[in-house]
């Protein structure tokens, strides 16, 4: 038996150029933008979902940041979560490549931390949801 999926409709607004945008991703992939808006949420909420439910999880982290001091500090503040990282500079931008693992809880801090405090670009990408994984 076929599961039917519901959908629900709703409206957004977005910038001229973020719809334009939209508009010409939707054309060279020859798929419409309700598609694309979608995965592009599907693909939000999962690297975010350490902000929905509490568990451990592996991952790793983007940081891009003009101030190297401000992330090295917060790096160091979060050494139970930040295991391994790599550094490099590339056009005056602080870049860090940052491993984590730990609870989802004190990732979400992190990354709030480096936000915030550090007025860094974190990108968190979740490879691992241990808790399901051991399961």
């Amino acid at each position: 038996m076929m599961r039917i999926l519901s959908k629900k409709r709703f409206g957004i607004s977005i910038p001229d150029d973020l719809y334009d945008n939209l508009n010409k991703l939707s054309k060279q992939l020859d798929t419409n933008r309700s598609d694309l808006v979608e995965q592009a949420v599907k693909t939000f909420i999962n690297d975010y979902k350490h902000y929905l439910t509490p568990h451990n999880c592996i991952g790793v982290m983007i940081i891009s940041c003009k101030d190297e001091t401000a992330a090295k500090e917060a790096i160091d503040r979060f050494q139970d979560v930040a295991k391994t990282y790599i550094h490099t500079h590339e056009n005056n931008i602080c870049i860090e490549l940052l491993f984590v693992s730990g609870p989802s809880e004190k990732i979400a801090e992190l990354q709030k931390n480096l936000e915030k405090e550090g007025k860094c670009q974190p990108r968190y990408i979740p490879l691992v949801n241990v808790d399901s994984y051991n399961k």
